[in-house]
């Protein structure tokens, strides 16, 4: 009976941190409690389900999954209090976190030098600079 529970457990985890996952990376849920409370809760799962087996890598990722979401929901409430003392329904996201990669920008791509297709930018003395020979083929 309690093996059939721990599996329940186990599969009830993976699939919340799945799904928390899918949710986030479509966009659907941004990085905030409801993200890192799946994040949490599937880790806590997943963990019960590794011990119970002795399956010890799983166990000791867990533990890091739960350790980083419990930072993370950490950070969450340190930056709510220091903006605002109403408190957020745990079940809503809040955008206090911006997500992994790049910054989030217009799409425009800002000019970083000189195109390369027949343009020579002048040289330091304001004259136009001397395109080299290529070098000879061997």
């Amino acid at each position: 009976m309690l093996g059939a529970a721990i599996e329940v457990i186990g599969w009830l985890g993976a699939l919340t941190v799945t799904a928390a996952y899918l949710l986030f990376s479509t966009h659907r849920i941004p990085n905030g409690y409801l993200f890192q409370t799946g994040n949490l809760a599937g880790a806590a799962g997943m963990l019960a389900n590794s011990v119970y087996h002795s399956a010890w890598p799983s166990a000791t990722t867990s533990i890091i999954w739960c350790g980083i979401a419990l930072w993370a929901l950490t950070r969450l409430k340190q930056q709510h209090q220091d903006t605002t003392t109403e408190p957020i329904p745990a079940a809503l996201g809040d955008g206090f976190l911006p997500p992994p990669g790049p910054p989030v920008t217009t799409g425009e791509i800002p000019c970083q030098g000189h195109p390369v297709e027949h343009h020579h930018p002048p040289d330091c003395a304001g004259q136009p600079a001397r395109t080299p020979a290529p070098a000879p083929h061997p």
